[in-house]
């Protein structure tokens, strides 16, 4: 099954049936932990209505089918992994899109070219010659409730889980290629630097992902504008809109299914208890807005 309908808005049929590519969620001989650095670690467990609503888009077909509520997606921990996006090509409909950007002459995807390519940083994308077409006429939103990152003390990490303030979806700066090769859509994660709580939590690399305030997400992929002028969206987002809290070590396990409510709850570590706990709102999320009820 081809999804025609993608063509005439400038895309290739590429997700439409997997065709070539295996949308697994699973971890078939588990990868090693990795050693963390930037962005490579996701949630989106809002259900498809609710993500359709909040960004006035609904899941093209069979993309639907090729959607799963997740609670960790990995660049690194899985084969193929899948996220949720709106390609400028196609600003009404949600794709789902390989996670590592693939460019159209490369011929393969395999877990190094994933982990190289699963990011992108907004002060190189018109520098650097695979992100300057993508920067110039493919950008994405990348759709999220949620982002993991590791705190750094004393030759420890600890792992925290960051979202929006108020508890909504959110999206991301991305850039998309086709690979004529792989007959596959794939896309980059733009990462910015840190705002002051990034800094605090993510204390080795103070990057963060390159969130777009409301506001700027069509600006980000309408043809209105010099690309410039969208790079200079990519600023960091308010520190004061975001919240964050310790979570266990369940998510850098190399066994079992990180994929559960269990691995964005709150945990506590006691000896961080002197160096403070940025940004935690573990203990004010509204009933309302409870991620183990939002899928429902």
């Amino acid at each position: 099954m081809v999804n025609y309908a993608l063509k005439p808005l400038g895309l290739e049929p590429a997700l439409a049936s997997g065709e070539g590519m295996n949308n697994s969620r699973s971890l078939p001989g588990a990868l090693k932990v990795r050693k963390v650095s930037m962005c490579y670690d996701i949630s989106i467990y809002t259900n498809p209505a609710k993500v359709e609503e909040r960004f006035a888009a609904t899941f093209a077909e069979p993309d639907r089918e090729l959607f799963e509520p997740s609670y960790h997606i990995s660049a690194h921990r899985l084969e193929k992994p899948m996220i949720p996006v709106i390609a400028n090509k196609a600003p009404r409909h949600i794709h789902m899109f390989l996670w590592g950007l693939i460019p159209p002459w490369n011929q393969e995807y395999d877990g190094q070219w994933r982990r190289k390519m699963a990011n992108a940083k907004a002060e190189t994308l018109l520098t650097r010659k695979t992100y300057k077409k993508p920067a110039q006429k493919q950008r994405c939103l990348i759709l999220a409730d949620g982002f993991f990152e590791w705190r750094h003390i004393k030759n420890k990490t600890y792992p925290y889980y960051i979202y929006r303030a108020n508890r909504q979806p959110f999206a991301i700066a991305g850039i998309w290629e086709y690979n004529q090769h792989l007959n596959s859509h794939s896309v980059s994660l733009i990462t910015t630097s840190a705002n002051p709580l990034l800094a605090k939590i993510h204390n080795k690399k103070e990057r963060m992902p390159a969130i777009l305030r409301p506001e700027h997400e069509r600006m980000w992929i309408d043809d209105e504008g010099t690309v410039e002028e969208k790079v200079k969206l990519l600023e960091p987002f308010p520190q004061e809109e975001m919240a964050a809290h310790t979570i266990s070590k369940r998510i850098t396990q190399k066994d079992g299914d990180s994929n559960v409510p269990e691995v964005i709850e709150p945990a506590t570590y006691p000896e961080l208890e002197k160096y403070g706990n940025p940004g935690d709102q573990s203990q004010t999320s509204p009933d309302s807005d409870n991620p183990q009820t939002s899928l429902f």
